[in-house]
Parts: structure tokens; C-alpha cells; sequence
């Protein structure tokens, strides 16, 4: 038996290294893109399998079936190579030939259960493309479906003398695409900007050049090291060093208007990429920045040239920067900035508001076309009081904006779901059915993107006991038209929404909260990280620390060896942080050389000994301090302490 195991594991051991190769080779758009095509196919083969069918109307089933397996794994051997246009053409062929099936299909319930992927297609438009391609070819979905119900000679009749049902669906499924390119549009921004400037990190920056020579054109780039602004930062704070460099990206925005974008390198360190025809209008569009900013910097100029990394372009920019540097110091140019006042910090658009508007609209109409459909004055007053209902919602949302509380959204969609539920039963309609398995959809996607795995899940779930409970109470007649293939699909759809939408959002937003140099936390994911930590150590009655670190002399390595030099010792440093640091500790980067560290469990003395210890056993060159969570801190109260005692500890050395 032993040897028959070993056997096994030698035979099975290589498969599951290629297996785990494979998937470390997936980004996200081919990772949706395999799955939702290995979903497709599993519902084509159980069709094909638990239904009797003519060869005829076999033949489109099995080439969703067969391009279904080929595009899965088109997609598993491409990984992040896969392009783009492979996604819309997969879209496109797999319409059309659910077209073919619901033209063909002798049953509503087979039509039907076709309809309920159509949010499926659309979640993955809006994440996986731009808006404009994204619904265009979303359009191309629905007409495609739309003519193949026109021409089903089983179904048509029907569905043109009571079409609101399908016209409900389609603009279910337009808003679950244009919720989708919001949100995902949202978070690509959070990806691939730097927090505290609102400028491209350098994964942004990557990106807009790889886009900038597809489209062709001469671009320069600009690499601006802001002077001044460690004595600034160590003499005033934090917070005026914050305020001038958002000053400074605002004044360079206001000259490139859109002609040009703003990256943030590193601390004081930014990069300009704009298009110029030829080194004097370089030059000229250079003067501009330079005479627009608040705080004098030095700068180099640098052509995009094909094939050149943007990291090798700033080496190259970084001679003339460094140079020009020298020279400031040579002639005593003051280059010690004053504070400046930051301009307004741009506010997040209140998504919860807005979903909540969105899915109110979607109630009223409901109602208004149940208000024109009415023949007794009970329905009258019943539809006539939802759309009451719903314009109140919609006044609610849009006063509160940024203040409609996030579980508002959840406590609308769910009645929208017992209300819509009702009105089936009460009528005993398949119409109702349908339009209340269509929103299933949309509220898989809400649930998916707004709340955590445990709640998204519980809410769904809730939704399938009303609606599975509610079933029995409408006639087996009814019941009988519908069959249970669209109840089926329709669940199953929903449930996958809800795991594709909520793995894309965690797996983006941990890349947005993700320092692209260190690894750690950048500001934006550290400020979430450190809140969560201070609610749960009031919640549990334990003791906090944060650690404020700053790098020793670091401008002066920047400016004596350049950025790749300083850039190597903030990943050492963090290396050897994590190193010595327990795993529940935080690490976050704010910017340049500045860092943070939360201690959860430790009261100030610990932490100031164990921050002692790391800096003992690294390569130490960085300053610290420590201060200890109070009943009544705020975050910004938590890290000022431990800014005025890190500036303490420099002004003692």
C-alpha cells in the first residue's frame, strides 16, 4: 500500500505543481474569464444531459459546450498575457450562440434560464473595460437576445402581448453594467493613485505610458524632487509637508490641464509625463510647471523613447535633476519652503447613496407600469403607495449623499425583494417571478461589492428562503409555465455574482492598499488597517501602540546616489521589519521614508522596547517614536503624539 501511495504522489505530484503553476500565472481578467467560461459549459453539459434533445436543437448547445472548454482554457494558458480583445470576442460568440439556443428552445424555462446569465456577461464588461466599448458591446448582447426571443416560435407570441417582464430584465441587467463600471472604474483609481496627492503611483504611471505609445505621439517626462520639504515636515509636521506636496500636483495639474498626467515617485520625488513635439516645447511646458509650483524643486527632462522602462528613463532624468541640484547649492539659492494652505481634498462619491437611488428608480417605474396595468382600486392604492415609497427613498438618498448610512443600501434592496415577492403571490403572475429573479442578480452584485463575505452571503441567502418559501403560495399553473430551470439558474447565477464580484473587489482593493516599492501598506490601506485595529482593541479592552518611523540622512543618499540607492534601503529595512516583527503587527508605509507600525497589545514601554530591539538587529539608520492609544484618541491625535516624540528623539541626536 505504501508503495502503491508513493506511486501516486510521484504520478499526481507533477499535475498539481503545473496546477498551482497555472493559476500563479492568472491575473484577474483571465481568472473571471476562465471561470465564467468553465460556468457556461457546466450548465450547457447539464442541459444537454438532463434534457431530451433533437439534433438540431442539440447542435447550439454543444458549441457553447465546446467554445465554452476552448476559451476556458485559452484564457488558464494565456494568464496575464490573455488580451483584451480575446474577452470581447468571447462575449460576443458566446451571445450569439445562446442566441441560436433561445431562438430554437421549444420551452420558456430554457429561454428563460439563458436570460438570467446575461448579468453574469455584464459584471464582467463593466470590470474587465473601458465604458464606452463596454457598453456598446453590452447593447450587442441584448439585441442579440432580443431578436432571438422575436424569433422563437414557441415563445414570441407570448412574450410580445406581456413584454415587461424581459424589458425589466434588460434594465436589470444595464444597471448591473453601469453599477459595475462605476465601482470598478472607483477602484481601478484607488489602484493605481497615490492616496494622499491624488497623482498616479507608479503602477499608474506604467500603465498611462504603455497606453500613451499605443497611441503614438512624442512624450516627455519631467522628474521633480521637491526642495526643502524634510525641514518642513521636521519643523512644522507632517501635515504641512502633506499640504505642500497636494499644492504642488494641483499647480502642475492646472498647467498640463489634459495634456499631460502627475505621478508620485516616491516622498518629495514626482514624475511629469506629458507630449511635446520636440525638446524646445519640452522645455517651455518644463518652465511652466516650474513657474506654477509653490516650492521650488530640481528637475531633469527625459524623451520617452520606445522600449526604454519608465524606471530607466528616470535614472536617465535623475543625471540632470542631480546636476541642477549641485548647482542650487553652489549659488545659495534658499530652497527651505513655508507651509502653504492644502487645497480641498477631493470627495469620494457616495456609492451607497447612489446604488440606493439607483435601485429606488428601478422600484418606481416597477410600480408605475403595476399602476397602468391595475384593474381594481386595492391595486391602485397598493401600486400608487410604492411609488410613493420609492420617491421617498430616492428624496432620502440624494439629501444624505456621503451620510446615507452603508446599511441602508442593504435594508432597501431587501424590501424591494419581500415587495416584489408579494406582488407575485398576491397576483399569482410569472411576471413577478421573473422580475423578482432578475433582481436577484442585482442584488448579488450589491451584496457582493458594498458588505463582507459573512454578510453578503447571509443577505443572499435570506433572499433565497423568501423566495423559496414564497413558491408553493403561487399556482402549480403558473409555477408549470415557468418550469424549473430558470429558478435554478437564476440561484446559481446569483450566488457566482456574489463570489466573482466580492473576490474581485477584495483582490483589487488589496492592491490599491499595497505600497507598489515596500510591499506594505500604502496610506490609504493603512488608515483602514489601523482604524480596525483601534476598534478592536477598545472593543477587547487591550492596549495599542503606533510607531512612527523616520529614515536618517536620507535625503542625502537620494541626492548623493541616487533614487534606485534610497529605494533598495527602505525594501531592506522593510524585509527586516517583517522579519522581526510578529504577524499581527502593521506595517504602512505614509510616503518617502516615513513609516508607521502598529503594535496591537503592547502599551507604550513594550512597544518602545521592541522597536528598540528591530532597530538594534537592522541595519539601523532611521528614527522612532512611540506613542500609546488613550481612551479619547483619535487616529490623527494616535499619530501626531508619535510624530512629536520621533521629532524629539532626532532633535536629541
Amino acid at each position: 500500500m505504501k508503495d502503491m501511495s508513493r506511486s501516486t504522489d510521484r504520478l499526481l505530484s507533477p499535475v498539481g505543481d503545473r496546477l498551482r503553476h497555472a493559476l500563479r500565472r492568472q491575473s484577474v481578467f483571465s481568472g473571471t474569464t476562465a471561470l465564467g467560461c468553465a460556468y457556461f459549459a457546466a450548465l450547457a453539459g447539464a442541459h444537454l444531459l438532463s434534457h431530451a434533445h433533437t439534433p438540431a436543437q442539440a447542435a447550439p448547445e454543444m458549441t457553447v459546450l465546446l467554445f465554452s472548454l476552448v476559451a476556458m482554457l485559452v484564457a488558464l494558458i494565456a494568464g496575464r498575457r490573455l488580451p483584451r480583445w480575446v474577452g470581447i470576442l468571447t462575449v460576443v460568440l458566446l451571445s450569439a450562440a445562446f442566441a441560436v439556443v433561445v431562438s430554437s428552445a421549444p420551452e420558456a424555462g430554457t429561454v428563460l434560464g439563458v436570460l438570467f446569465l446575461v448579468p453574469l456577461l455584464m459584471v464582467y464588461l463593466g470590470w474587465s473595460y473601458q465604458p464606452w466599448p463596454a457598453r456598446g458591446v453590452g447593447a450587442v448582447v441584448l439585441g442579440l437576445w432580443g431578436v432571438a426571443i422575436v424569433n422563437n416560435p414557441h415563445f414570441a407570441e407570448r412574450a410580445l402581448s406581456d413584454p415587461w417582464p424581459l424589458l425589466y430584465g434588460g434594465l436589470v441587467c444595464m444597471l448591473v453594467l453601469e453599477i459595475s463600471l462605476a465601482l470598478g472604474e472607483d477602484l481601478a483609481r484607488a489602484v493605481r493613485t497615490d492616496p494622499l496627492t491624488g497623482a498616479l503611483n507608479r503602477r499608474g504611471l506604467r500603465r498611462h505610458m504603455r497606453e500613451a505609445r499605443q497611441r503614438g505621439g512624442q512624450y516627455w517626462l519631467v522628474v521633480a524632487d521637491i526642495d526643502g520639504l524634510k525641514p518642513l515636515n521636521d519643523r512644522h509636521g507632517h501635515a504641512a509637508g502633506d499640504a505642500l506636496l497636494r499644492a504642488t500636483v494641483e499647480s502642475w495639474r492646472v498647467v498640463l490641464a489634459d495634456e499631460g498626467v502627475v505621478a508620485r515617485w516616491g516622498g518629495d520625488e514626482f514624475v511629469i509625463m506629458f507630449r511635446a513635439e520636440g525638446e524646445a516645447a519640452a522645455r517651455r511646458v518644463s518652465e511652466s510647471l516650474r513657474k506654477a509650483a509653490p516650492q521650488p524643486y530640481s528637475a531633469g527632462l527625459v524623451r520617452v523613447q520606445d522600449g526604454v522602462g519608465v524606471d530607466f528613463l528616470v535614472r536617465l532624468a535623475d543625471e540632470e535633476l542631480y546636476r541642477e541640484k549641485r548647482e542650487r547649492r553652489g549659488t545659495g539659492v534658499p530652497t527651505e519652503p513655508t507651509p502653504v494652505p492644502a487645497p480641498d481634498a477631493t470627495r469620494a462619491r457616495p456609492w451607497s447613496a447612489l446604488v440606493s437611488c439607483a435601485a429606488a428608480l428601478l422600484y418606481v417605474v416597477t410600480a408605475v407600469v403595476g399602476l397602468l396595468a391595475a384593474t381594481d382600486f386595492w391595486e391602485i392604492v397598493t401600486e400608487v403607495a410604492a411609488i410613493l415609497v420609492g420617491l421617498v427613498a430616492i428624496v432620502v438618498a440624494a439629501r444624505l449623499g456621503d451620510r446615507y448610512p452603508h446599511g441602508g443600501v442593504l435594508a432597501w434592496v431587501g424590501l424591494m425583494a419581500v415587495v416584489l415577492m408579494a406582488r407575485a403571490v398576491a397576483r399569482d403572475d410569472a411576471g413577478g417571478v421573473i422580475e423578482m429573479l432578475f433582481c436577484l442578480q442585482l442584488f448579488a452584485v450589491i451584496a457582493g461589492w458594498f458588505y463582507r463575505g459573512r454578510v453578503g452571503r447571509a443577505f443572499l441567502l435570506g433572499l433565497y428562503v423568501v423566495l423559496v418559501g414564497a413558491l408553493p403560495l403561487i399556482s402549480s399553473q403558473t409555477l408549470g409555465r415557468l418550469g424549473p430551470i430558470p429558478i435554478v439558474v437564476a440561484l446559481a447565477t446569483a450566488w457566482l455574482l456574489l463570489e466573482v464580484v466580492r473576490g474581485v473587489r477584495v483582490g483589487e482593493r488589496r492592491l490599491a492598499a499595497t505600497d507598489p516599492l515596500t510591499g506594505v501598506l500604502n496610506r490609504y490601506g493603512f488608515d483602514e488597517a489601523l482604524a480596525a485595529a483601534i476598534e478592536t482593541a477598545r472593543r477587547r479592552g487591550r492596549p495599542l501602540s503606533v510607531v512612527t518611523i523616520d529614515f536618517d540622512r536620507f535625503k542625502e543618499l537620494n541626492d548623493k546616489q541616487g533614487h534606485d540607492a534610497g529605494d533598495r534601503v527602505l525594501r531592506g529595512a522593510v524585509q527586516a521589519w517583517r522579519h522581526l516583527l510578529r504577524t499581527d503587527d502593521v506595517i504602512g508605509r505614509l510616503g518617502g521614508d516615513e513609516f508607521v507600525v502598529v503594535l496591537p497589545g503592547a502599551r507604550a514601554a513594550e512597544a518602545e522596547s521592541t522597536i528598540a530591539r528591530v532597530h538594534a538587529e537592522s541595519d539601523g539608520g532611521w528614527s522612532w517614536g512611540v506613542a500609546e492609544l488613550r481612551d479619547d484618541d483619535e487616529i490623527t491625535d494616535l499619530i501626531d503624539r508619535a510624530d512629536q516624540a520621533l521629532y524629539a528623539a532626532k532633535r536629541a541626536r
